[in-house]
């Protein structure tokens, strides 16, 4: 199947899992922040590929605090839960997490956040299921070349770079690191020359982002802006909803300013098919979600079995779910 295809079915449809039932199993999951889109679909991925195993789920919504994180886990721990799936506020809190469960017959599944290797090493039953980060800046490059291969003018003041907003996840955060090194990575490896007009972190926030635009308006004007490219659909959605307001980037309009994202939530995928959206980069949360559940329902957790069924990279105890770029053309 033609790439962009399998990613829009990635980003547009819930798919099934299979059809083995594991009724009995429970399940505690942990996220470090459901108003986090991203994090929000996973939720949901995970509670229905459950629901259709049988398998009971109660989740936990940190809100971005940690404390409030470590007591929800420290309760589960003590109540004697003995599956949990982590999507940690701060990854170092594995540390904690392992001490606690040292003595104890569990299955710990972490996701998209991926702790210290020592730490998946340290549980009997353990592992990562997540992306490579960096290879998704790769896909923003690609998503680009092939805007400009479709004719499409970029360099539109014509001082022979491409003039880019750069909006930036989470301070230290790994993937803001490797998503924009591997953005300045492939630009350079494919002579695209450009000049970083403006760069600000918004926190993977849509309103964020709103105000980074703003304050990047403010400082370049439009003439010095040519493409915005956000570390997360949530901040460019929020570039483009302030471009709104001085008339780029609306659907069917005459001034648009290419904007890229990462993540296909459903928001942006709209965006993609309305054209006020060049890309967006498949962050797959429902082939997260199967093996997830996978894991926690399978006699043994058997990672070369899933390698297999998902056709996976599995390196250790570090499962690998591949990105995926989608666009309109």
């Amino acid at each position: 199947m033609d790439n962009k295809y399998k990613a829009l079915a990635c980003a547009l449809a819930l798919t099934g899992c299979s059809a083995a039932c594991a009724d009995g199993v429970k399940l505690d999951a942990f996220y470090f922040d459901l108003s986090n889109e991203f994090i929000n679909s996973l939720q949901k991925s995970i509670d229905s590929c459950a629901k259709e195993k049988g398998v009971k789920v109660k989740t936990h919504n940190a809100a971005d605090d940690l404390l409030l994180q470590s007591q929800q886990i420290d309760s589960a721990i003590n109540t004697k839960s003995v599956n949990l799936l982590l999507n940690l506020v701060d990854t170092s809190y594995a540390y904690d997490v392992a001490d606690g469960l040292k003595d104890k017959d569990s299955r710990v599944i972490f996701v998209n956040r991926l702790p210290d290797k020592k730490v998946l090493d340290s549980f009997e039953h353990a592992a990562f299921i997540g992306t490579d980060p960096s290879s998704s800046g790769y896909y923003q490059v690609e998503i680009l070349k092939d805007y400009i291969a479709k004719g499409h003018k970029v360099d539109t003041n014509g001082n022979g770079k491409i003039d880019i907003v750069l909006l930036k996840g989470e301070v230290d955060h790994q993937d803001t690191r490797d998503r924009t090194q591997a953005l300045f990575n492939g630009l350079k490896e494919n002579k695209i020359d450009f000049n970083i007009v403006h760069v600000e972190y918004a926190n993977w926030g849509f309103q964020q982002g709103f105000d980074a635009m703003d304050r990047a308006i403010i400082r370049n004007g439009y003439d010095k802006i040519e493409l915005i490219v956000g570390n997360n659909d949530a901040m460019a959605l929020g570039a483009i909803a302030r471009l709104n307001e001085d008339k780029y980037n609306i659907a069917g309009g005459d001034k648009t300013i290419p904007v890229i994202g990462i993540d296909a939530i459903k928001e942006a995928v709209d965006a993609v098919k309305s054209g006020t959206m060049i890309g967006t980069v498949c962050n797959d949360s429902q082939t997260m979600a199967r093996v997830a559940i996978d894991l926690f329902t399978m006699p043994d957790m058997d990672l070369q079995a899933l390698k297999d069924k998902y056709d996976l990279s599995v390196e250790g105890r570090v499962i690998t779910v591949p990105y995926s770029k989608i666009t309109k053309e």
